[in-house]
């Protein structure tokens, strides 16, 4: 059962466009990592609303882990496939 409060990264594959929607709305600041299999935060930007869109185009297409953190807790952590054009 998907709880209806868990942070949703779609579309996932993506063509380096996804939505992050937090589903609630936040009351402090969300902090959004992108992650490459080695590890390294290759991006972060903090969300201070429900849905937010990002872009990539600058990124090599493959599996990063996106984490969705507010106040050191880890609200999600998922892998995100970033496909070719």
């Amino acid at each position: 059962m998907h709880d209806s409060r868990q942070p949703v990264v779609y579309p996932n594959p993506n063509n380096r466009s996804f939505t992050i929607d937090l589903n609630f709305d936040p009351e402090e600041k969300v902090s959004i990592s992108l992650i490459d299999l080695t590890g390294r935060i290759i991006y972060n930007s903090f969300q201070s609303i429900k849905i937010k869109s990002y872009s990539f185009d600058n990124r090599a297409p493959g599996a990063y882990l996106c984490r969705i953190e507010q106040n050191n807790i880890i609200l999600s952590q998922d892998r995100l496939i970033i496909q070719k054009q």
